[in-house]
């Protein structure tokens, strides 16, 4: 849980600066223009887009991971074996959708 609360905080961190992270990439910036310009090129924004969308899919996956070991924490204090066939499930349909967005993050 710890690491899917930590990689939650980073892919929060990483999707609201992916504006500068893109500038920054781009290196077409001057010590003499502003930070943040009121317009975007193309490239830039290109490889804005691409940031948010990988921060975004790494949020959820991480969300997932956080579910994960929260079903195990449950299921290890109550014992029950119909209870932990539904946690069985569960987790094998988390680490299902945590593939289908790892394939989707590669194209």
């Amino acid at each position: 849980m710890v690491i899917g609360g930590l990689g939650c905080l980073s892919a929060t961190y990483h999707y609201f600066t992916a504006r500068s992270k893109a500038m920054a990439m781009i290196k077409e910036a001057t010590p003499d223009e502003t930070r943040h310009a009121p317009f975007m090129k193309r490239e830039e924004f290109d490889i804005f887009d691409s940031l948010r969308n990988m921060a975004m899919f790494s949020m959820f996956i991480f969300s997932l991971f956080c579910g994960l070991g929260m079903m195990g924490r449950v299921a290890t204090w109550r014992k029950k074996s119909g209870f932990q066939k539904r946690m069985m499930r569960k987790s094998f349909f988390a680490i299902i959708c945590m593939i289908i967005v790892c394939v989707l993050m590669g194209f």
